[in-house]
């Protein structure tokens, strides 16, 4: 959840750069060529609306922050949240676009617009195995996943599944314009069955990098808010950043390019309305392009080069 909507290595040279260039149709012509070209074959990404991702290369497939009940969460007449609203997940809703097989379910924080529907994709693919902070393994450990299913990390950890790897970064939520944060705490134990949207508390948020056996190397955010001093060493292929308001956090763009060495590509997130059904004609518009607008223009004014991409929903692209 971020506070925008609830006030609430260079691209591909030679035959590769033209399969990227049709790929990312729709990005600003005026985007300067990326100084860290990469060759060989690439990484397919899907957005699946939100901060939800489905990320796959040589036969392995991962998701980061899958929602797609995309549930009401405003009190009646405004763009607050309401705490009380009650969890209304949408198995049918999920099962339409998650069809094949995820070995891994990235979460990065416990918020409903990110870990809601996780209890049910561990339930429909047995093998896969959840990785998250503790706050949010309570909460499922709550709506019945078992522990077993959960890998629990602290941030820092690198985590190898051969041929995949796992990077955990701390990192922050993004805040009001006031600078608070939106359904923070931590659960230092199981609580009842999750009921309500309030209940799904923010906990230990984190950012992950994948990697594909080193040959490419997504770095995603559910949040538009990042802990600076945690990127070091980090030069992601690709950047998948959350762009909601950033208005409380000094120089949000900016600052995260350089202090990730200009990532080649730089892949919008977390920029729609969470709520119209992703087999709505009205989708498309709901889509944000202010911010990635904004995003490409403070990282152009502080010198930076990064290609700033726009993807479409539960369309799939190769990076």
């Amino acid at each position: 959840m971020c506070t925008g909507h609830l006030s609430r290595r260079g691209l591909l040279r030679g035959a590769g750069v033209a399969a990227l260039t049709a790929g990312l149709a729709g990005s600003a012509a005026a985007d300067p060529v990326p100084a860290r070209p990469l060759s060989g074959p690439g990484a397919t990404l899907r957005w699946l609306g939100v901060a939800g991702w489905e990320l796959s290369m040589n036969g392995r497939r991962v998701l980061f922050d899958p929602y797609l009940s995309r549930m009401e969460y405003r009190l009646p007449g405004t763009s607050s949240i309401d705490e009380r609203a009650p969890l209304a997940v949408r198995p049918d809703l999920v099962d339409r676009t998650i069809t094949e097989a995820p070995e891994l379910i990235m979460v990065s924080h416990g918020h409903w617009d990110h870990a809601a529907d996780v209890p049910h994709l561990l339930t429909r693919f047995p093998a896969a195995r959840v990785v998250c902070g503790r706050s949010t393994a309570f909460l499922f450990e709550a709506s019945g996943v078992p522990r077993k299913r959960m890998i629990v990390v602290r941030g820092g950890e690198n985590l190898d599944f051969g041929g995949l790897s796992v990077q955990v970064v701390p990192s922050l939520h993004s805040m009001t314009g006031d600078h608070a944060y939106l359904l923070p705490g931590e659960l230092t134990d199981r609580p009842r069955r999750p009921r309500t949207l309030g209940e799904l508390v923010e906990g230990e948020t984190f950012a992950f990098q994948v990697s594909f056996g080193g040959a490419r190397e997504v770095l995603l955010f559910g949040a538009t808010n990042y802990a600076e001093r945690e990127l070091s060493g980090l030069t992601p292929d690709v950047l998948v950043a959350s762009m909601t308001s950033w208005k409380p956090i000094h120089a949000y763009p900016a600052r995260l390019v350089r202090a990730l060495g200009s990532p080649p590509l730089t892949v919008a997130s977390h920029h729609d309305d969470m709520i119209t059904p992703l087999d709505s004609p009205d989708l498309p518009a709901t889509v944000g392009t202010a911010g990635p607008a904004a995003f490409r223009a403070e990282v152009a004014a502080a010198g930076l080069v990064t290609k700033v991409h726009e993807p479409a929903h539960r369309k799939p692209f190769v990076v």
